[in-house]
């Protein structure tokens, strides 16, 4: 009569086997060992270590399970066909149990078999949060601010990966470029925005990117908002900075003419014209009235008169003279 022998190493037998039976049924299968003797049940199969696989039945000891090969991580209980592949965003060695990843402020294209070298900065505009992040999980920065690569949180300015927008600028998600100074005709003096303000009336704004406005110059009127402001149209000037509309371009002062732009008249009316005031040129074509003055046109000296240069009113030819032809 055969003895008892009691279950061995890697093996499990029921209670009732009596002789141990080599039947490969109660072997530990796939993914587990065993190194105690006597074992009765299943369950006394131990999982294959974390870090490596079992891809061999009955066996004694989880030093005989196998590295988990690169690109993959074994969690335990793993055997050859179960292995779990690392997701983009990690990097796994061989014999990977957790796998690493890329820390916050980076991300991943791809999985990687060592090293932390896939890890790229996050994204210009960008912001990663978190570990194992993806291209595809990056996060939009927030509005108003400037995430310049490697940013971790969208609103902490470091001046390095973040930084409030700068003056002269804004921010926004939506655009392709980093930052979008302010058009001509608008400002913004203040960090952090996400729009340009326009530009106040009686001042300038002449070029894009500017934190504050100028004054308006001398012989230009500046509507708020308006590029390129508009100069005192001819037959007017404007001698004081600040003007907001074109009423406060002056009419030309009487015998005198101004050009278009003027800070002050330009000259003096030619001789044989005369002048009544917002003249635009030196030798006006209109027609003089000495009836009305009041409407009368800049224009050539009337018959039976005599206009010196810078007329502002016709002379009357002295008696026994005469004049019958204009100008």
């Amino acid at each position: 009569m055969q003895l008892p022998q009691i279950c061995p190493k890697g093996w499990f037998c029921g209670a009732n086997t009596g002789v141990y039976n080599v039947d490969n049924t109660r072997a530990c299968p796939l993914g587990t060992f065993n190194d105690q003797e006597g074992i009765s049940v299943s369950t006394g199969c131990q999982a294959c270590p974390y870090g490596k696989y079992c891809d061999a039945i009955a066996l004694v000891s989880g030093q005989q399970g196998k590295p988990c090969t690169i690109l993959k991580k074994c969690y335990g209980g793993r055997n050859a066909t179960n292995m779990t592949a690392c997701t983009v965003g990690e990097y796994c060695p061989a014999g990977t149990a957790v796998p690493g990843a890329c820390p916050p402020g980076q991300y991943s294209t791809t999985n990687a078999a060592m090293g932390t070298l896939t890890c790229s900065r996050c994204d210009v505009k960008k912001y990663c949060p978190s570990w194992g992040m993806t291209s595809a999980t990056q996060v939009t920065c927030s509005p108003g601010y400037l995430c310049k690569g490697g940013a971790v949180h969208p609103s902490v300015n470091d001046d390095v990966t973040v930084s409030l927008c700068p003056v002269g600028n804004t921010c926004l998600s939506t655009r392709t470029t980093v930052q979008q100074p302010c058009l001509a005709g608008t400002y913004q003096n203040m960090k952090g925005q996400t729009s340009c303000n326009a530009c106040i009336a009686g001042f300038n704004c002449p070029i894009a990117g500017l934190e504050l406005p100028v004054p308006c110059t001398e012989g230009s009127y500046c509507p708020a908002g308006t590029h390129p402001v508009p100069q005192c149209p001819a037959g007017t000037y404007n001698s004081l900075k600040y003007a907001k509309a074109v009423t406060d371009c002056y009419p030309c002062p009487p015998g005198k003419y101004c050009e278009i732009g003027s800070t002050a008249f330009t000259g003096y009316c030619d001789a044989g014209f005369v002048c009544t005031g917002g003249s635009a040129v030196k030798a006006p074509t209109g027609t003089f009235d000495k009836v009305d003055y009041a409407v009368t046109k800049s224009g050539p000296c009337p018959a039976g008169h005599f206009c010196k240069r810078g007329s502002s009113f016709p002379e009357k030819c002295a008696a026994g003279t005469y004049q019958d032809v204009t100008g």
